[in-house]
């Protein structure tokens, strides 16, 4: 589901399903609804949704609207495609697509200006290395973003989850420089990737900076800086564990909080919490962050989590398979241990602030259970 700036919303799903409709069913209601609560009835937003599928038997497991005219929708599996509409859904582009035996696309995500955006996915298969591809232009082109460290594969992250489309979030995403004399754009991403493989579940943190040159009028994207590092969430020899879903608040350039909600599909009654929060602090030489890892009211198994705020307190949505709860909650930092990991460096040192914050976190686990 996306919300637009205009208030229309725009919900995908299985069977080709594709649903546009509006929070609010006049302006009129826009003003008595114009400082909404917690508890706001939902009588002021619209109950009634106009079907706009495609027209496609495919498995859209994401989508991002721009207004109550455009949106790119995401098929996960079954040939993996992407398709555009720009008339409120009468008609459909499809404008990236991939064939690839096992392909499987997780999850779509743009900066906030919804122009330069990345599609995740799993590894095709005999590859070693998470699924990416990035648009510079609202999504209607694609292009194949750089295989190397920052999306590698480990027994804790070999695939993301797709069951809510929210597997990676961007932290930043913006143009460097532009070099109008050789052609050349150079980028800084910066992203949370989070998933599971078969010794339990992580969040990754990625640092890039990249070059976009033009070589016989097709574009070629070069990774000339990277940094990363794994934080490991919890255990488990079974796959299927790990974080299917990620919310983050940006606080400012240097500091944002990533709230990460996973499990495992089939095991939601257990009695196990699988919700983590995670603060990044920039130190103030601007050369590490100081990270917090601490679970907070969680269920055995999260499909996915959506952060919002309100009057200070801090709003946690959870979706289950069948139902859904809401929490309101805060979030409260108790007997958190602070670990410094490195910010510019790629490095070995990186591989040793990981084993740091590993044991970190198994401190912290630790510490609750004698808490």
């Amino acid at each position: 589901m996306d919300i637009c700036a205009d208030s229309s919303i725009w919900i995908s799903g299985s069977k080709g399903v594709v649903v546009r409709g509006s929070a609010y069913t006049s302006p009129s209601e826009i003003t008595k609804a114009s400082t909404p609560t917690f508890n706001t009835p939902i009588r002021n937003v619209a109950t009634q949704f106009k079907s706009v599928s495609p027209g496609m038997n495919k498995d859209f497991r994401d989508i991002v609207a721009w207004d109550s005219l455009t949106a790119l929708c995401m098929s996960a599996g079954d040939s993996g495609v992407l398709i555009k509409t720009t008339d409120g859904g009468k008609h459909w582009k499809s404008v990236y697509h991939d064939n690839s035996q096992g392909v499987f696309f997780d999850d779509l995500e743009f900066d906030v200006t919804k122009t330069r955006g990345l599609l995740a996915g799993d590894p095709l298969k005999g590859r070693k290395n998470l699924y990416f591809r990035v648009s510079f232009d609202s999504g209607n082109t694609w292009e194949i973003m750089p295989q190397s460290n920052w999306n590698k594969i480990t027994p804790r992250l070999n695939s993301m989850f797709a069951a809510s489309g929210s597997s990676v979030k961007i932290i930043k995403f913006h143009p460097l420089e532009i070099i109008d004399s050789t052609n050349t754009e150079k980028y800084e991403l910066e992203l949370i990737i989070g998933g599971g493989g078969d010794s339990g579940a992580c969040v990754r943190w990625a640092h890039l900076k990249f070059e976009r040159n033009w070589h016989n009028g097709k574009p070629y994207i070069h990774t000339y800086y990277q940094s990363f590092l794994d934080l490991p969430l919890y255990d488990s020899l079974l796959p299927g564990y790990g974080v299917y879903g990620l919310s983050t608040l940006i606080h400012d350039e240097d500091n944002f909080t990533v709230f990460a909600a996973g499990g495992h599909w089939k095991y939601p009654n257990r009695e196990e919490n699988n919700a983590r929060v995670l603060e990044f602090r920039k130190h103030k030489d601007s050369q590490t962050y100081q990270i917090w890892n601490s679970p907070f009211n969680g269920l055995a198994y999260n499909s996915g989590i959506a952060i919002g705020m309100n009057n200070g307190l801090t709003k946690m949505h959870y979706s289950q398979k069948n139902q859904k709860k809401v929490q309101k909650s805060r979030i409260a930092p108790l007997n958190l241990v602070p670990a410094s990991v490195p910010y510019n460096d790629f490095s070995p040192n990186v591989s040793s602030a990981a084993t740091v914050c590993s044991s970190v976190i198994q401190h912290q686990q630790q510490q609750n259970q004698h808490s």
